[in-house]
């Protein structure tokens, strides 16, 4: 899924974050942004937990997709031939793994709300400049801003928003008819027989949208029009 990639590259240089971030920082909220979603098989984390997949038992049950997205990606990376980070010294590539690392596990849906009650609480603590945040902080700033890239579909211009929508819809769809041939409870939202597109989607927008951005846009003038 390369959607984020671009979004995220707006977010950082069009909406003011570059100024708060190394050139370290930005490097790996594009590598974050690239490989968030690689090797990705279609099905949730809910769905290879209950399942017991491969993936769900290598990673304890927990943030499974997330772990399993970020050990491929690096695991390419020891490629010779695909390992553009290999002139950097130790410590800058520790500090770019740490930091893609962090912003790929923040994209776990199961965190949303935790994040958003976080980044509420560093803004009234902190006040709405980052410039003087710890880098603590900042670094939560740029996860908030990874996640509101990765559920940016209704923000895009309809036409485009669509075509996203009836994706994600076919992957949830086909996770529910997988679902119903084993004998398991569909998941909330993924039966194609039940769900009301128009609905779920103003469900999504009302609920985990326009909370993100609006708190994003005490911030930033930018995520207000996104809005």
């Amino acid at each position: 899924n390369l959607n984020l990639q671009p979004v995220t590259t707006f977010y950082v240089w069009n909406q003011g974050l570059s100024g708060f971030f190394s050139p370290l920082e930005q490097l790996a909220s594009i590598l974050a942004a690239l490989v968030h979603d690689v090797g990705h098989d279609g099905f949730n984390n809910s769905f290879h937990v209950r399942t017991g997949s491969k993936i769900a038992l290598q990673h304890n049950d927990i943030s499974v997709l997330e772990n399993h997205h970020l050990v491929t990606a690096f695991t390419l990376l020891k490629r010779e031939e695909l390992n553009f980070l290999e002139n950097l010294d130790d410590e800058s590539s520790s500090k770019v793994r740490a930091t893609v690392v962090k912003l790929v596990l923040g994209t776990d849906m199961t965190h949303h709300f935790n994040q958003m009650e976080q980044f509420k609480s560093m803004c009234s603590k902190n006040g709405p400049d980052p410039t003087n945040w710890s880098d603590s902080d900042k670094l939560h700033l740029l996860v908030c801003c990874m996640h509101a890239a990765d559920i940016s579909n209704p923000t895009k211009p309809l036409h485009i928003s669509k075509i996203w929508t009836e994706r994600c819809l076919s992957e949830f769809f086909n996770q529910g008819d997988e679902e119903k041939k084993r004998g398991l409870k569909v998941t909330a939202g993924y039966d194609r027989d039940a769900v009301q597109v128009p609905d779920s989607q103003i469900g999504f927008i009302n609920y985990v949208v326009v909370p993100q951005y609006e708190a994003l846009s005490a911030l930033f003038e930018g995520f207000t029009v996104q809005v």
